[in-house]
């Protein structure tokens, strides 16, 4: 049977986090792209 985790355990924090992904890596991806255009990168 699955463990059953409490409600009082705090929720996960969201996967797309640019805090917590490294900043190189997250400017790659495409999402990013569409918020902050790597024009900066591209030159």
């Amino acid at each position: 049977m699955p463990e059953e985790k409490p409600i009082t355990d705090p929720q996960p924090a969201p996967p797309a986090r640019p805090s917590r992904v490294p900043v190189s890596r997250w400017l790659s991806s495409p999402a990013a792209t569409t918020v902050f255009p790597r024009r900066e990168s591209e030159r």
